[in-house]
């Protein structure tokens, strides 16, 4: 779910007798970029790209040192990531549930790299290693290790963790029954702080999240449209499906100019979130054809539409007295959009709308109600960043 530049991740696999690091570098990366040594008697491993630390930290289990190894398997295209391979063989076949256990102990360090002064670890490590606190895989569960680790991941940049962390202060889980929860009280302006964070590295459900604190008043002293405005337009610069059907319900209400509604503006962007997956927005276009609201009035192209939506989203309803209408003839559905001779035939599934309510409830159930997306989303990365991989 996210698009902002991201510390590289990792994935293992493993044998009784060794375990196999990838990790994802640039496309152009050379074997001269690549640093990577096993060291404290096989304990720690450190490996870097440039001057970028991508794995580092105190190993699962002991290996044998001598016998670390690893490639670069270059990439076969500029926009596909190249994988550099860490061997890592074991002293025993014990199973590892991590690659990196904890951090580099100073004693470790010392001696050996006098420049090094903390213990060090990758943030990537570091989300997986609360993770394991927070599930208690392999370890005794603590939530107070896993959100000293969260917490500092994300005030290294670490994205999913900033989102992981934004989730929980905004649902709150100390006195709920949330499976594998941190126990944190529900603190909105902690959560939002998160989510701007995020949104300030680029992750766009971040910015589509600010963008609704704002919007429906959860941050502030209430709703405030116009301070939503740019992050709804930085999630629009990257297509984000929610950003663009919002920005087309706000030109579609009139909240964005003193002219009132801009009907033209609002298909535009419902056309595009359509494009993004999103059939709640060629649900709202339909409508717009049903009722002439910016265009000239046409049941056709408004029966086209509302079926293209409601094969894309089969809880959209089509209006009934569209589905008693004769068969489509003429015009089809707005540039950029297509449909099969099967959907032209219409669906079985009706509604009878007025118009005033059309557009109003097909718009409410795309936003999962005014705050529902927010917590909705919230509860996503609850869960997608509460796991290993």
């Amino acid at each position: 779910m996210s698009d902002a530049p991201q510390f590289p991740s990792y994935t293992f696999q493993q044998t009784d007798e060794s375990v196999s690091v990838a990790i994802p570098v640039p496309a152009g990366t050379s074997k001269a970029d690549i640093s990577a040594k096993v060291f404290g008697s096989g304990t720690c491993i450190e490996a870097n790209v440039g001057q970028k630390s991508v794995l580092q930290g105190l190993l699962w289990g002991a290996t044998i040192e001598q016998d670390f190894l690893w490639q670069l398997e270059p990439s076969s295209s500029k926009d596909k990531d190249s994988t550099m391979t860490l061997h890592i063989p074991k002293k025993s076949p014990d199973a590892w549930p991590l690659v990196i256990k904890d951090r580099i102990p100073e004693s470790t360090t010392a001696g050996l790299y006098s420049e090094v002064s903390t213990p060090r670890i990758d943030v990537s490590s570091l989300h997986k290693l609360a993770v394991a606190f927070e599930k208690g895989d392999n370890m005794d569960r603590d939530t107070a290790r896993a959100l000293a680790c969260y917490t500092e991941a994300a005030a290294a940049g670490y994205v999913p963790s900033m989102l992981k962390l934004a989730g929980s202060y905004l649902l709150g889980d100390q006195d709920i029954d949330v499976a594998n929860g941190l126990g944190v009280k529900k603190d909105v302006q902690r959560s939002f702080d998160y989510y701007q964070q995020a949104a300030e590295a680029g992750d766009s459900n971040a910015i589509y999240q600010v963008a609704r604190y704002y919007q429906v008043g959860l941050i502030g002293d209430g709703p405030d449209i116009p301070a939503s405005l740019p992050w709804f337009e930085r999630g629009c610069a990257k297509e984000h499906p929610q950003c663009l059907f919002s920005m087309g319900l706000l030109h579609y209400k009139g909240q964005i100019s003193s002219a009132g509604p801009n009907y033209s503006e609002a298909m535009s962007y419902w056309l595009r979130a359509y494009h993004q997956g999103m059939a709640s927005g060629m649900y709202n276009i339909a409508s717009l054809y049903l009722y002439g609201l910016g265009v000239a009035q046409d049941k056709n192209r408004a029966r086209l539409c509302y079926t293209l939506a409601h094969r894309k989203d089969s809880r959209l309803t089509i209006p009934e007295e569209l589905l008693q209408a004769t068969p489509l003839a003429g015009p089809g559905a707005p540039s950029g959009s297509s449909a099969s001779s099967h959907e032209r035939a219409g669906a079985s599934f009706s509604h009878k709308r007025t118009k005033e309510d059309s557009v109003r409830q097909s718009s409410d159930w795309a936003e999962y109600a005014v705050l529902g997306s927010v917590f909705a989303i919230a509860g996503y990365f609850l869960f997608k960043y509460s796991r290993l991989p």
